[in-house]
């Protein structure tokens, strides 16, 4: 370098003069805002009212008005169904009927008397009766199961292998009589 450029002051460009004040003011204002006292704001005094209590109440209280409001509406608009009038009727004159006829049992003082029992009732061959007709059904229903038994057939998938199976004491029975018949 030459004794000229080095005795030169060296000069900035534009933009770095503006970048310069840039951060200069910058640390002015860092230095302002520092010296600035902090001071909390107070608390607003709604924060301590329960909101949510108020709008319950209000939701409530609205709530009963609108149900009164309807059943006043519903009350309003009804009529009587013409049955009911009437089921009205026959009431008040079955209970005008029921008082008289009991009027004119208390006047009359006639005493009850029940009929005596049939004595075909209490003897002894209805009972045995009874008991011989209730053996007889039971004696048919078990005939009637027995045929039934040896008139069904078994599944099919049971039919191919039917050797193996025996249903019940029929055809054990049956099984021993064409055994027999064999011999």
């Amino acid at each position: 370098m030459t004794l000229r450029e080095e005795l030169k002051k060296p000069t900035k460009t534009k933009a770095q003069e503006e970048a310069e004040l840039k951060r200069i003011q910058e640390q002015l204002e860092e230095e302002a805002e520092c010296k600035k006292q902090f001071k909390a704001s107070p608390i607003p005094p709604s924060t301590f009212q329960s909101r949510l209590k108020l709008i319950e109440e209000k939701q409530e209280t609205r709530r009963l008005n609108v149900k009164e409001h309807s059943k006043a509406l519903t009350k309003a608009i009804q009529k009587p169904f013409s049955f009911d009038e009437r089921a009205k009727l026959r009431r008040s004159r079955s209970l005008s009927a029921l008082d008289t006829k009991v009027e004119k049992r208390k006047d009359s003082n006639i005493k009850f008397y029940a009929r005596p029992m049939p004595h075909h009732i209490f003897d002894p061959v209805v009972d045995e009766k009874a008991k011989e007709e209730e053996a007889y059904r039971q004696i048919k229903i078990k005939m009637r199961a027995e045929q039934l038994l040896a008139e069904s057939d078994l599944p099919a998938s049971m039919k191919r292998h039917a050797i193996h199976y025996t249903d019940g004491k029929i055809r054990k029975v049956s099984e021993k009589r064409t055994k027999r018949e064999r011999t």
